[in-house]
Formats: structure tokens, sequence, C-alpha cells
């Protein structure tokens, strides 16, 4: 297979690596969500009180959203469990069904807010992203070494974090119950997690507590990109205070395209800090930053001189010559 930075299969696979820490980080959260903003005061009841309407069949079904985020985390293995690890490696696969191709992919995160994911997608071809604690990073044979700014840095920088992996509602402002639906022939509940400046949708499994699929918009170098992904399978692996549901098995729909994530074996052993070190390329960008562009030049001056002024109206342009015999006396 032809593995150049010009292939148009490297072109696009990747904007779609962007979602694959996503996909492992989705069910393994990060901080607590903020606390409820307190009731606003009840108005003053009148004289006489209307009777009070029963609550609607399905307003009393519902559970609230700290009900499910509680199953939720009780399903994984509890707050201890979850929040006693402070590094982890994950190795497995990922495979880009319409194009073709498989690889092996690991992803490394510890403390604080250390990342780095490897996904070879080809012998001697790899696509590295990175995240030092302050400088997001990027390699890929399309694309080349980049820096990550804006909204794709800060993307990373959540997705690295380890501050309190109680929530799967962390990054959002406010959660909220949205009703029953069938995620991939599973009952489950909607939940819509909101903030200002981003959404999603997450499906929790009325049976098994856990995340099942999950709606969202990633940002990638091409733009921000709409992603659905299904969980379909997990495994316990012993953490350093007890077991943890992990998701090893995930089908993520992006552009298209169907790209199957698999984890095979999760280590929480100690990772060593040169690890997570920017590789020579970044830190060559690092060290060289673009340079800034001069100033336009100002316009000229105007010229201070008159005008030359205009011949009159008749003036012929040149002396009559004493060749032209008109001109000759009679």
């Amino acid at each position: 297979m032809n593995t150049s930075p010009n292939h148009p299969m490297l072109r696009r696979i990747a904007p779609l690596l962007a979602a694959t820490s996503l996909v492992a980080r989705v069910t393994f959260a990060q901080s607590s969500p903020p606390p409820a903003p307190p009731a606003a005061p009840a108005p003053p009841a009148p004289a006489t009180a209307p009777a009070a309407l029963p609550p609607t069949p399905a307003a009393a079904e519902l559970p609230t959203a700290e009900s499910l985020l509680a199953d939720e985390l009780r399903a994984r293995g509890g707050k201890e469990a979850v929040e006693a690890v402070k590094q982890m490696t994950s190795k497995g696969a990922i495979e880009f069904k319409a194009l073709g191709l498989k690889g092996p992919m690991t992803t490394q995160v510890a403390e604080p807010s250390q990342l780095l994911t490897t996904v070879e997608i080809a012998k001697g071809t790899s696509i590295r992203t990175g995240f030092n604690g302050t400088i997001g990073w990027s390699i890929d044979p399309a694309l080349g070494p980049r820096l990550l700014e804006g909204k794709e840095l800060e993307q990373l920088r959540t997705e690295a974090s380890f501050s309190g992996q109680s929530s799967i509602a962390a990054r959002y402002a406010e959660a909220k119950v949205v009703g029953e639906a069938t995620w991939h022939d599973q009952p489950a509940y909607e939940l819509l997690l909101k903030s200002p400046d981003r959404e999603a949708t997450v499906y929790l499994s009325k049976s098994s507590k856990l995340v099942i699929g999950m709606k969202a918009t990633i940002d990638s170098a091409r733009g921000s990109v709409p992603v659905a992904v299904n969980v379909a399978e997990y495994k316990e692996f012993v953490g350093p205070k007890g077991a943890i549901k992990m998701p090893v098995r995930s089908e993520m729909l992006m552009m298209g395209m169907t790209n199957v994530i698999t984890i095979e074996t999760v280590d929480f052993s100690p990772i060593p800090a040169a690890t997570f070190d920017l590789p020579p390329q970044i830190k060559a960008l690092v060290d060289s930053p673009a340079p800034v562009a001069a100033p336009a030049a100002p316009p000229a001056a105007p010229s201070t001189s008159p005008p030359a002024p205009a011949a009159p109206s008749g003036t012929p342009a040149s002396p009559p010559t004493g060749d032209n015999p008109a001109n000759k006396p009679k």
C-alpha cells in the first residue's frame, strides 16, 4: 500500500483520529459535575391554594440526572476505585472499515494532565497526538507536525485531565434527563449534557446503568465534525483500588464512515515521565514560532508640485515646417 504523505487515505484518516480518545474517555470521565445552583425562593401561597395536579406518568417515571450519574459511577466500580487511577496505558487497535485499514493503537495518560496516543496505520507510518500539561501537538503523514490551538487544544486538555474522574458530566454545566430511548436495540435513558460552548447526548443502559452510546461534536484540523459512538462491550480491569469496568469495543460513526476501536489490555503501572516529552519536530516548532507578518507600507504622500498647465484649445501640436507648399509665400 502507498503510504506517502500525499496518499488520499492518509489525508482522510487525520481528522478521524481526533475522536479516538473521546471514545475511551467518555466512560472514564473527568471531574465531578458542578454543584446545582440554589433553588429560587417559592412565591407566597395564596389564601386558598388550589389542589396540586398529580404528576404526569412520564415525569413520575423518569429518574433524575443525579441518580443516573450515581448509578453509572457505581456500575463502573465506584468512586474510590475510579478516582484511585492516576495513570493508565491501554493497548488495542483501530479499524477504518471504509478504507480497509487497521492498525495498533496505544493511549497513555498520567497525572497531571498528560496524554500520548499513537496509531500505526502501516509499517513505519504512525499518527501521534500528545499533551504535556501545557502544549498540545499532533504529527501525521498528511498534515505534518503541528501545535494545537483553540478548541482542539482545549479538547485535548480535557481528555488528558485526571481531576476527579467520577462523572461523565464533568465537562458540562448542566445535565438533564430528556426521556427514554432505544439505542442499538437496548432500552436506555437519554441524558442531555450542556454548556454554553458544547453539548452532548449520552445514552445510559437501563439494565447495566453504563454508558452505551454518545452523540457529540469534536474539533479537528478539518473543523467541527459530528460523531456518534456505540459502546458495544465492557470488560473489568483490576485497578489500584478495585475492579473497574471499561469499554473494550466501540463503534464510531464519523464523516459517513464507521471506525471500530478495540481495547485488549489496560495497565495502571507508572509511566516514565519522559514518555510525554515533546518530540524533536514539535520542540522545533515551539523554539521557532512562526514569524509575525510585517505591517503594510503606508500610502505614498500626495505630491506638492502644481500640475503642469494644459495646452490652449486649437494650438497645433508642432509648428509648421517650411517644406509644406501651403506655407510658402506667393
